[in-house]
This record gives C-alpha cells, structure tokens and sequence, in this order.
C-alpha cells in the first residue's frame, strides 16, 4: 500500500502505470493498493476507483466515467469544437 498525490489529469502513477480517478479528488492524497489482478485507490479509507491490474510498462488505465462529469460540465466547449 502506497500513497500518491492525484494530477490534474485525475491520474494516479503505480509503478510507470497511470489510473484515474474521479474528477473531485484532483489534488488530494489517495491510498493505492496494487494486488496480483486489481488496483483499489482510496480516499480516506473510501474507495473511490477500482481497476485491472496491468503489467505493461507505461500503460493507462483509464476509466471513461471518471471524466464524463468534466465533459458533461464543459460540453459547451466540447460541441463548440465540433462544428
């Protein structure tokens, strides 16, 4: 068990790979624990993302749900992008 300090891309770093986390705990320490087939990242002692474990060096385990309250949030931004 480790601790590590969330980026501003949601992102927690393990050991080269990347895992997100949900869009509120930017910023704040959280408490990863990698076991042989899954990684459990946890704000005090609340779990907050769960993902396979992965062994391929700098990999991303990317959970789309963790961003989809930033882009329903700047969707205005995302459409305007697209016309």
């Amino acid at each position: 068990m480790i601790t590590s300090k969330v980026n501003r891309r949601q992102i927690v770093r393990l050991f080269g790979i990347r895992y997100s986390v949900p869009p509120q705990y930017v910023g704040q320490v959280v408490t990863v624990q990698a076991f042989v087939f899954k990684v459990i990242i946890s704000f005090r002692e609340k779990t907050i993302a769960v993902h396979e474990r992965t062994y391929m060096g700098d990999d991303d385990q990317l959970d789309p749900q963790h961003y989809l309250p930033v882009l329903l949030q700047n969707q205005g931004l995302l459409i305007g992008q697209l016309q």
